[in-house]
């Protein structure tokens, strides 16, 4: 990838648009593999489907990755495009949508920490399988609110 110094405008254009496009597709593919299998207040039945939905949950959580990856990439080629109609609100814009990225890129891990939770049985002997059940769900239900958090600086809401 180029510096974003040597970008044109029609490149950042191009290449905001096509990771638009990659990031539509993700989404697609990342809510109902992850996001869908939660059940409001039953942590059994919520481990009970990401176990069900085996490599299903796997592609979700890399479909998430994705999206961060294109959210970075979005957010240069949005702040060279949009830097000569206005500097300074193109590089504001561009600090909001990089704490957005950010802030999802950490939620993100989450989604391998509830992998790591339902996956491992050798080290968590400690936990009953309640005490995993309810961590689940309680990290699965912190990426949501936190995502619903970040889309603040995103811009909805």
């Amino acid at each position: 990838m180029q510096h974003p110094s040597t970008l044109t405008q029609r490149q950042a254009a191009i290449l905001g648009g096509v990771s638009i496009l990659v990031m539509v597709a993700a989404v697609i593919v990342a809510i109902p593999s992850t996001l869908s299998l939660i059940v409001e207040g039953d942590a059994a039945k919520t481990v009970q489907n990401i176990v069900n939905a085996g490599s299903t949950f796997r592609v979700g959580v890399a479909a998430w990755m994705v999206i961060v990856l294109c959210d970075l990439i979005v957010s240069l080629a949005f702040y060279v495009v949009l830097k000569e109609v206005n500097a300074g609100l193109s590089l504001l814009t561009a600090w909001f949508r990089l704490f957005y990225t950010a802030l999802l890129g950490m939620l993100t891990l989450l989604f391998l920490a509830v992998l790591l939770l339902v996956g491992s049985s050798k080290s968590l002997v400690g936990f009953s399988s309640l005490q995993i059940n309810s961590l689940v769900l309680f990290l699965l239900t912190i990426f949501r609110q936190g995502w619903f958090f970040a889309l603040f600086f995103f811009g909805w809401r």
